[in-house]
């Protein structure tokens, strides 16, 4: 398998699982005013994407203090090359983590077969206009190869 990244490709074995992350932190500031965590994962066979978003709420809402959906799993489509479409499902929630709110968008798209993309945006404050801005404005010029 040919695995491609901005910065370079590589051939990696057919049993090779891709469970890379990317990260983007907007402003120059530490810790950033708002960052994107890109992540590859896989659909565990016999399950579909709700299963995984499921699982992503039970995990974090049992590990985290003020726990609480700002967004309830809300499902969109985007399209994957020129014609195909994909399912996603898009979410949000805020919880305390080290005496710090935390407020993150979360976006799971399932690409190929049981092949997932998860998108994670995170503010370190109250998500308000500008990072809703900002995240649509990420979420809508998606393009997925």
């Amino acid at each position: 398998m040919i695995y491609v990244a901005q910065e370079f490709e590589l051939t990696v074995p057919e049993s090779f699982q891709d469970r890379t992350l990317n990260v983007l932190m907007f402003g120059a500031k530490l810790p950033p005013e708002f960052n994107l965590v890109v992540s590859r994962d896989v659909i565990p066979k016999g399950h579909d994407l709700g299963y995984v978003v499921d699982r992503q709420i039970k995990t974090i809402s049992g590990s985290q203090e003020k726990f609480k959906m700002t967004k309830e799993p809300e499902k969109k489509k985007f399209m994957q090359g020129a014609s195909q479409e994909v399912d996603g499902i898009e979410m949000g929630m805020r919880y305390k983590n080290k005496g710090n709110i935390i407020y993150q968008r979360h976006l799971f798209i399932n690409i190929v077969a049981h092949k997932l993309l998860i998108f994670v945006a995170t503010a370190p404050s109250v998500w308000d206009a500008q990072e809703e801005r900002t995240w649509v404005d990420i979420i809508s010029d998606l393009k997925i190869k």
